[in-house]
């Protein structure tokens, strides 16, 4: 018996949806994000994609191709002028804005409504085992929040509502401390290199702080507002694309939420968490054009 993926990134949701929390580590979280690279290098090389994917994936890759120059010249910067400790930590984080740009690229040529329907069943099946997928209670509702707001109002699951239940309880008793995150030590490290940045800065940046500080420690003033100015790209073109005020207004609402999640903790720093949340939105993109 032959079983066929229609889509390699299919296995790649369910991956990152539904790892155990326990195996999930900083150098595995890292290990990750290189097999989900290789897989995308891999897929771009081999596979033909539609050309109106081409365009939007060409400007994120040079937006994220930017990044990473900038974030390896900050670590520079930091341990020439600065005076910075570092180690294999960072060596091993630099390559963070070149893999991501792989990954991007990989989800805005090759999603489908295949991997929009993975996407759907995972965020369900992640909604019940939560306490056993995330370790860190801030991730554990980070992601718990995100997967209630795309249950709730973009599931087309008919047991929907009874997900985004489950994953009500979830964030509910994740047992998080959520608001402005903004310790001492990164506020100072912002300081001493406001438009530069630290890179990665793992043996500098020991606080956790959220994740807007967290992009101004490393990435400075220049990056953070490369960052939100990708950002801000996306976002409104997802709002551009939809023209149903209901869906704009539910799609405002899931943007406003993982906004203000953000303030707590550095939760895209994880490239699961990053992974999840693009995958997340992909599909609540991919919604609007299969219904349009």
């Amino acid at each position: 018996m032959t079983v066929t993926l229609r889509n390699p990134m299919i296995a790649i949701v369910w991956l990152v949806f539904l790892l155990p929390g326990r195996f999930v580590g900083m150098r595995l979280d890292l290990a990750l994000a290189v097999a989900v690279a290789a897989v995308a290098g891999a897929t771009l090389w081999t596979k033909p994609s539609s050309w109106e994917s081409r365009a939007p994936a060409r400007r994120a890759f040079v937006l994220l191709g930017v990044l990473q120059g900038l974030y390896v010249f900050s670590y520079l910067y930091a341990l020439a002028f600065k005076g910075a400790q570092t180690g294999p930590q960072d060596i091993l984080d630099l390559p963070r804005w070149l893999l991501l740009g792989t990954f991007v690229v990989y989800l805005i040529r090759h999603h489908d409504a295949s991997v929009r329907e993975a996407t759907d069943s995972a965020a369900a099946a992640a909604a019940y085992a939560s306490w056993f997928l995330f370790d860190v209670p801030g991730e554990r509702a980070y992601a718990a929040a995100l997967c209630l707001c795309y249950l709730l109002l973009f599931s087309r699951s008919k047991k929907k509502y009874v997900h985004a239940a489950a994953a009500a309880v979830s964030f509910a008793f994740a047992g998080a401390r959520l608001g402005w995150s903004a310790p001492a030590d990164a506020l100072r490290h912002v300081r001493l290199s406001p438009f530069l940045g630290w890179g990665p800065g793992r043996y500098e940046l020991l606080s956790p702080a959220g994740q807007y500080v967290t992009w101004l420690a490393k990435d400075g003033a220049l990056g953070a507002l490369l960052i939100a100015g990708g950002l801000l790209w996306a976002f409104s073109r997802l709002l551009r694309d939809e023209d149903d005020l209901r869906r704009r207004a539910a799609l405002a609402a899931i943007l406003l939420c993982g906004a203000l999640l953000l303030m707590s903790g550095p939760y895209l720093d994880s490239f699961r968490l990053l992974f999840m949340t693009s995958f997340l939105f992909a599909a609540v993109h991919e919604h609007g054009e299969v219904r349009g």
